[in-house]
C-alpha cells in the first residue's frame, strides 16, 4: 500500500484507509491463530493502566462533580480537554481549581487545551498549570502546524508536553520527539494502523519518552489500542473515553472494561470484537 500510494501521496484519507486495512489484517492474524493480537505479538503486561477522558464543563462545580463521579469509580489518572478551556484565564484556573480540590492529590490529572493557544500564550500561562495543579501533561495547547513554537515550549517548561492525535506517518512523530515533546499521542486509525503504532512505542521506549494512545474515536480504535499498549514496551497507559457516542460505546461488544484503575487482556481471537450491523446502518454513509 505505501509504495503503490508513493505518486498521488500518503496523506488524510489515504492514510487513514491503510491503517484501517493494516488493523482489520492483524485482526485476521490473530484469528487465523486462534490468538488475542496481543498475544500474538508477546503480551508485556497483564493489564493497562487507564485515565479517562472527558470534555471540560462550563462550571467548576460541574467539573468537581465528574471528577468525584469517575475517581470514585476507580479511575487514578483523568484528563479534561477542549470545552471553553483556554480563552479565559480566570475560568479556566476556576475548572483547574474545583478538579484538582474533588480528587485530591493521589490522582494524576492531565489538561488538553484543545490546540488554543499561539505559543506566545502557552510560554506565558502552562507553567503555572504544572506547577499549581500539578497536571501529569499538558496536551495540543498549540496548532499541530506550530512545530516551532512545540519546541520553545518543551525548552522552556518543566512538565511532559503532549501531542499528535492528528499525525500521520513515522517521520512527524520523529520530529516532535526530536523538539522535545515527551508525548506522543498517535491514534491507530489515522497514523497508519497497529504496524506503525507498535513501530511508534518501541521508538519512544528507545528515547525515554512516552508513546500514549489517541482513543477519542470509536469501539474499534479503543480496543486496537488496548491490544497495542498490552504489548507495548512503557506504555504508562491507554485512553478510556467517557462520553457519549454510538460509535464507540454502542458499536461493538467486547470493550475491555476498567477495573481498579486498569484495564485487563482483552478476550478472544484477534480483536475479539463484533460489530453491531444495526450501529452500522444507522451511520453507514453510500
Amino acid at each position: 500500500m505505501a509504495e503503490a500510494t508513493r505518486r498521488y501521496g500518503r496523506r488524510g484519507a489515504v492514510v487513514h484507509a491503510m491503517a484501517a486495512i493494516d488493523t482489520a489484517l492483524w485482526d485476521i492474524v490473530g484469528q487465523t491463530r486462534n490468538k488475542p493480537c496481543f498475544a500474538v505479538w508477546g503480551p508485556r503486561r497483564e493489564r493497562v493502566r487507564a485515565y479517562a477522558s472527558v470534555l471540560f464543563p462550563d462550571t467548576p462545580s460541574e467539573a468537581a462533580e465528574i471528577a468525584a463521579s469517575l475517581a470514585g469509580r476507580g479511575f487514578t489518572a483523568i484528563k479534561f480537554g477542549w470545552g471553553r478551556f483556554g480563552r479565559d484565564e480566570a475560568h479556566d484556573l476556576g475548572l483547574s481549581r474545583a478538579i484538582r480540590g474533588a480528587i485530591g492529590e493521589e490522582v494524576d490529572l492531565m489538561v488538553d487545551a484543545g490546540r488554543v493557544w499561539t505559543a506566545h500564550e502557552a510560554l506565558r500561562r502552562a507553567q503555572r498549570l504544572f506547577d499549581e495543579f500539578a497536571i501529569l501533561w499538558l496536551e495540543e495547547p498549540l496548532d499541530e502546524n506550530d512545530l516551532d513554537g512545540y519546541r520553545r515550549l518543551a525548552a522552556a517548561t518543566r512538565g511532559r508536553i503532549a501531542t499528535g492525535e492528528t499525525e500521520e506517518n513515522f517521520s512527524h512523530f520523529d520530529d516532535l520527539m526530536d523538539r522535545g515533546v515527551e508525548v506522543i499521542q498517535p491514534d491507530v486509525g489515522r497514523a497508519g494502523g497497529l504496524t506503525v503504532c507498535r513501530r511508534l512505542s518501541e521508538r519512544a521506549a528507545e528515547r525515554a519518552q512516552w508513546c500514549v494512545p489517541h482513543c477519542f474515536g470509536s469501539g474499534v480504535n479503543l480496543v486496537a489500542s488496548i491490544h497495542w499498549t498490552i504489548s507495548a514496551p512503557e506504555a504508562p497507559f491507554v485512553e478510556y473515553p467517557f462520553t457519549p457516542s454510538p460509535l464507540r460505546n454502542e458499536l461493538i461488544d467486547g470493550i475491555p472494561p476498567m477495573q481498579d484503575g486498569h484495564v485487563g487482556l482483552p478476550q478472544g481471537a484477534g480483536l475479539g470484537i463484533q460489530v453491531n450491523p444495526e450501529i452500522v446502518a444507522r451511520y453507514r454513509v453510500a
